[in-house]
């Protein structure tokens, strides 16, 4: 597991407020990135998201990971980086 990836992917999903649309920003499946979801949370040993088949929130835990100050930081630039190339590719 990428853990970097793996993460990014994490904070996509919270920004974008659902699993499609944090693939589309990747350029990914809706189903690479719930299966990175699903590794990053047997990994860490907890749930981060509540889901349903209409809503999506984060746990409490899943909200401690979100707020953690370094994270958050690093992982909003690569974030924004990733973003970026995306719209390019989808520009051209």
């Amino acid at each position: 597991m990428d853990k970097a990836r793996v993460i990014t992917l994490f904070i996509g999903v919270v920004h974008a407020g659902s699993f499609s649309q944090a693939a589309v920003d990747a350029g990914l499946s809706a189903q690479a990135v719930s299966k990175a979801i699903r590794q990053l949370e047997e990994y860490l040993g907890v749930r981060l998201f509540h889901r349903t088949t209409r809503s999506l929130s984060l746990t409490d835990e899943g909200q401690r990971l979100f707020d953690w100050p370094i994270l958050a930081c690093a992982c909003s630039t690569r974030h924004w980086i990733m973003y970026r190339t995306a719209a390019r590719r989808s520009m051209a």
